[in-house]
């Protein structure tokens, strides 16, 4: 079994997303939660405080697509220090997504067209 203390810091697990409201937008967390899907039959989504709103908005973008099913949600508070090192609670929430029957044939179309624009694109 294997603790927090043997993973190296720096490193997560390979179907965990933690996301961030400031360093990265919500297409990035879309295009690596499918990339994280295609290695992974479930992944983590979490988020602390304003990227809160991201984490659900990607979550729900997969699941429209098709790609998705949400398996389980939860939400907690976590203790946070400030610069001054005062401790505050902060709101966190992490979504489980489970890949469905029909994501490879979904991802592989998406790809697909994604080529197609790109030549269309070129040919411009």
């Amino acid at each position: 079994m294997s603790t927090s203390s043997n993973v190296p810091q720096g490193k997560q697990d390979d179907n965990k997303i933690q996301v961030s409201a400031t360093k990265q937008s919500l297409s990035f967390y879309v295009y690596l939660s499918k990339k994280f899907l295609k290695n992974n039959e479930e992944i983590e989504l979490s988020g602390l405080g304003s990227a809160i709103n991201t984490v659900v908005s990607c979550a729900e973008i997969l699941k429209n697509q098709k790609l998705a099913t949400i398996s389980k949600i939860q939400t907690s508070t976590v203790p946070v220090s400030s610069k001054n090192e005062q401790s505050f609670q902060k709101a966190k929430i992490q979504i489980y997504l489970k890949k469905t029957a029909g994501f490879d044939a979904i991802i592989q179309k998406q790809e697909e067209e994604q080529e197609e624009r790109k030549k269309q694109k070129e040919q411009k």
